[in-house]
C-alpha cells in the first residue's frame, strides 16, 4: 500500500450542514441572552402610560408603567386616584404642570419600593443614584438628572379630603408654585424626602395638615412655609441643606388662635406677626419677634429670638404675655407707641 506524503494532511469528514446551522444558531442566542442580560443591569426601560386633563374615579397607577404627566391632570372631586408602590410619576419639564388634587390621593410606598414625583428627565430611579440597576431613561436620551423647578407641585385643593402620601419621594418641582407639594386642606406626609424644589418643599394654607418624620433636603427657599390660618401637627423632621432649615411663617394678622409649639421645627417669621383681641398664640422653638396687640394672649416658650428690631411687644395692658425659658438678645430696639402703651411695652424690653 502507498503511503500518503508526509507534506498532505487527512481531510475532516464534513459536518453535517444540520449541525452547523444548530451550533451557529446556539452561538447567536448565547451572544444575545449576553446582551440582554448586560442591558437590563444598565437600565429599567418601562412602558409610559401619558396622563393630562381629569383622571377618572378609581384609576390606579401601576409600578409596571411609568406614568408620564404631560399637561396639568386633576383628580376632581369626590374621585380618588391610588398610586401602587414603587410607581415612578415624571411630569414634563418646562411645561408648567402640576397635579391638582380635588379630590383624593392615596399613594402608600414601603421602604423598599417608594413612589416617586420627578421631572421626566430624572433616570435616577427609586434610589435617586444614575447608575445603578433602578435607573429609567424614560426619555431615550441617555442618564440625566433633573434641576430644581422642572416642573410646578402636587396641589391638594379645597374640597379634598383624606389623602395619604407615605413613603414618597418628592423631586425638581416648585416651578411657578410656593412648594413641590402644596395643601390647601388637611393630608397627611408621612416617612418621606421632599427635595431640589426651586421654591419650598411643602406649602401650607389654611391646612392642619399631618407632617411625621420627613426629610426636608436641598429646596431653594425653605423645608416648610406656612400662612397664619394653618396650624398643622409636625414631628421628626430632618433639615438638610435647604437655603432656610426651617419653617417660614407668612406676615400678617393671625387668623383665629395659632399653635406654633412642635419641638422638631423651628418657625421662623418673615416679617411682623400681629396677634389681633381674642386671639390665642402658642409660640415655641422660634428664633424670630412676635407682636401681641391689647387683649391677645401669648406664650413663648423655649424659643431664641435674636438680632430683631423689636423680640417681643406686646402693645397693651391687657395683653397677657407668658414667656418661659427663652433666650432674647441682640434686639436693636422698639417702637415708640403711644403714652400708655409705650410705657407698657418699655417695662417688657426692661425684663427681657
Amino acid at each position: 500500500m502507498t503511503s500518503l506524503p508526509s507534506t498532505m494532511h487527512r481531510l475532516r469528514k464534513p459536518m453535517p450542514l444540520f449541525d452547523r446551522r444548530a451550533r451557529h444558531r446556539a452561538k447567536r442566542l448565547s451572544v444575545l441572552h449576553r446582551r440582554r442580560f448586560m442591558f437590563e443591569l444598565l437600565e429599567d426601560r418601562r412602558m409610559l402610560a401619558i396622563w393630562s386633563g381629569d383622571i377618572p374615579n378609581g384609576t390606579v397607577w401601576t409600578n409596571t408603567e411609568v406614568q408620564q404627566i404631560i399637561g396639568d391632570a386633576r383628580v376632581p372631586a369626590g374621585a380618588t386616584l391610588t398610586i401602587q408602590p414603587g410607581t415612578m410619576v415624571k411630569f414634563n419639564e418646562f411645561a408648567g404642570i402640576d397635579l391638582l388634587v380635588e379630590g383624593r390621593l392615596l399613594a402608600r410606598g414601603t421602604s423598599a419600593q417608594p413612589i416617586v414625583f420627578t421631572s421626566f428627565r430624572d433616570d435616577t430611579g427609586l434610589d435617586g443614584v444614575l447608575g445603578n440597576g433602578d435607573d429609567q431613561d424614560s426619555n431615550a436620551n441617555g442618564p440625566s438628572n433633573g434641576n430644581n423647578g422642572d416642573w410646578n407641585a402636587v396641589q391638594f385643593l379645597l374640597g379634598g379630603t383624606g389623602s395619604v402620601l407615605d413613603r414618597v419621594q418628592v423631586r425638581y418641582g416648585g416651578s411657578g408654585a410656593l412648594a413641590a407639594l402644596v395643601a390647601s386642606v388637611p393630608m397627611a406626609l408621612t416617612n418621606s424626602l421632599v427635595r431640589n424644589s426651586a421654591t419650598s418643599g411643602v406649602r401650607l394654607q389654611t391646612s392642619n395638615s399631618t407632617l411625621t418624620t420627613n426629610t426636608f433636603q436641598n429646596n431653594s427657599i425653605a423645608a416648610i412655609s406656612m400662612d397664619l390660618a394653618s396650624n398643622p401637627a409636625i414631628s421628626g423632621v430632618t433639615l438638610t441643606n435647604n437655603l432656610t432649615n426651617a419653617l417660614i411663617l407668612d406676615s400678617g394678622t393671625l387668623v383665629g388662635n395659632g399653635f406654633w409649639n412642635d419641638p422638631d421645627i423651628v418657625y421662623r417669621l418673615t416679617g411682623d406677626v400681629t396677634v389681633p383681641a381674642g386671639s390665642t398664640l402658642i409660640y415655641r422653638n422660634s428664633d424670630s419677634s412676635v407682636r401681641a396687640e391689647s387683649g391677645a394672649v401669648v406664650t413663648v416658650i423655649n424659643s431664641t429670638i435674636d438680632s430683631n428690631f423689636r423680640g417681643v411687644a406686646a402693645d397693651g395692658a391687657t395683653t397677657t404675655l407668658t414667656l418661659t425659658n427663652n433666650l432674647i438678645t441682640n434686639q436693636n430696639g422698639y417702637r415708640r407707641l403711644p403714652q400708655q402703651r409705650g410705657h407698657g411695652l418699655h417695662q417688657l424690653q426692661h425684663f427681657i
